[in-house]
């Protein structure tokens, strides 16, 4: 084998190191869905990238024709290698099957074989030769009838691939849409380079702007990975269930820079998504520097959290955890945001009302719908001396008396079980026997389907009333008898 310099390999070298990097570093990565698949394809893309500068800088005939041929391990296997990481990616729960692989690839396989014994049939190359434009020479080709089936299978492949791109970038925002566009470039570059190079439009004789593209689509890889982190965040594939999320969640990258969120979060925090993906955490949470400063550093966490003053506080349910990918390394941190504000706001009235009921002037008595008492209040203690502990679960029967009539429990149990409000009177029985009486106003505690859950029974000491009521009932009955 003879070669000559021209300065024409200069790029496909550079193209092919840069191709050999990005595979060693998505192989580094090989546990990400899809980074496998981008290992090989970067790669192939080595392949034809070195193989066609060697081409080019082939100085005879055998030489050229050699290379050309090994250039098509990667022009055979840069489309199917393209599908297969477009699709592994882009559907984290379901990867392509080995056995779709090789069926996929029994086609790029045959016109592999074909390409080193096309001196034989011709169905690759019909004709070849030296071409000599200038100072550049390469291999001059007549296609064959094989290498149009090929060519149009590579292009079915490529569509197939970028199909699970496309689909995608219609619900995708700031760095995720931006990873994508890096994509399509890298595969849009190379191919617009061999459709021109098929059509006969390049600007000198038999130049093979394919590979060229491939510079750029490498380019464009690396900067997806260096740029936007494309193995390192989180993959791609995003159910759309994020952005209908009530909750709101946010990625930070291990740049510290927020990698996603959605609008719910953007929402809550006040800001749009398109200024808010991309850009550092601390800049985008600067309004609230005791909260960034209490959190820079912590990984895992979940806390209320309040911002603003007075009538405009809200309160947030705030949990951070780590993002880690399979090797378990921390690659980021996910931040949820639960609003709260209503639940705190009926928290507080439900304590505002907790209190008036320990504070109340009244016994008040919480039961089942058995009649078993749940609850009673500090003046259901005093009034009767039985405790909180000695009065759950047992029936307000450890006060009755005979000295209420059967008739008044029969029809205050049938007012409140079909849903009405019960008013009346008992005399009762204290712990130590004492007797007592009261005024009792009961009522059913009903759920969102009106049905009954519990009883409320508010009841007054009425003794002291009906004892005065009672001497002056004898005093007129004694000045009547004067």
């Amino acid at each position: 084998m003879h070669f000559l310099y021209t300065p024409y390999i200069i790029p496909l070298c550079v193209a092919g190191a840069i191709s050999i990097w990005v595979a060693y570093y998505a192989w580094s990565h090989r546990m990400v869905a899809g980074a496998p698949a981008l290992a090989w394809l970067a790669l192939a893309v080595a392949v034809w990238a070195v193989g066609y500068a060697l081409e080019i800088a082939g100085a005879d005939l055998p030489t050229k024709v050699l290379w050309a041929k090994v250039e098509y391990i990667g022009t055979t296997t840069i489309p199917l290698l393209w599908m297969v990481f477009c699709y592994n990616y882009f559907n984290q729960n379901r990867q392509l099957s080995l056995r779709s692989i090789v069926t996929f690839g029994i086609l790029p396989l045959i016109t592999l074989l074909l390409v080193f014994t096309t001196e034989y049939h011709g169905l690759i190359w019909s004709r070849y030769y030296i071409s000599q434009a200038g100072g550049f020479s390469s291999l001059g080709v007549v296609h064959g009838f094989w290498f149009w089936i090929y060519w149009i299978y590579a292009y079915l492949l490529l569509l197939v691939g970028t199909y699970f791109i496309v689909r995608l970038i219609r619900h995708k925002h700031g760095l995720y849409r931006r990873q994508i566009a890096a994509l399509i470039v890298a595969v849009i570059a190379p191919w617009i380079g061999n459709f021109i190079y098929i059509t006969g439009l390049t600007p000198i004789t038999n130049l093979d702007l394919t590979p060229f593209g491939f510079t750029v689509a490498v380019v464009s890889t690396a900067w997806a990975i260096f740029r936007f982190q494309l193995i390192n965040l989180l993959p791609l594939a995003r159910d759309t269930i994020v952005e209908e999320m009530e909750d709101g969640m946010i990625v930070i990258d291990s740049q510290g820079r927020v990698a996603d969120i959605n609008r719910a979060a953007a929402t809550m925090i006040g800001i749009s998504v398109a200024q808010t993906v991309g850009k550092p955490a601390l800049d985008i949470f600067n309004r609230w520097p005791n909260l960034t400063k209490k959190y820079e550093d912590v990984l895992e966490t979940l806390e209320e959290i309040s911002i603003g003053e007075g009538d405009i506080q809200r309160w947030f349910e705030l949990g951070l955890s780590p993002l880690r990918n399979r090797d378990k390394a921390v690659i980021g941190r996910l931040i949820t945001l639960r609003d709260v504000t209503k639940r705190k706001w009926a928290d507080e009235r439900l304590r505002q009302l907790s209190r008036a009921v320990e504070a109340s002037p009244a016994s008040i008595v919480i039961t089942d719908i058995d009649g078993n008492i749940q609850y009673v209040n500090p003046k259901f203690t005093l009034v009767t001396g039985y405790t909180l502990q000695e009065a759950l679960g047992k029936n307000p029967r450890i006060l009755k008396t005979n000295r209420t009539p059967p008739e008044v429990h029969r029809q205050l149990w049938e007012t409140i079980t079909a849903g009405g409000e019960w008013h009346g009177e008992f005399c009762n029985r204290k712990k130590n026997g004492e007797f007592y009486w009261e005024t009792a106003s009961i009522s059913p505690i009903m759920d969102v389907n009106e049905r009954i859950t519990n009883y409320v029974a508010v009841k007054e000491d009425i003794t002291e009333q009906r004892l005065i009521q009672e001497r002056l009932q004898l005093q007129n009955k004694y000045l009547s008898i004067l």
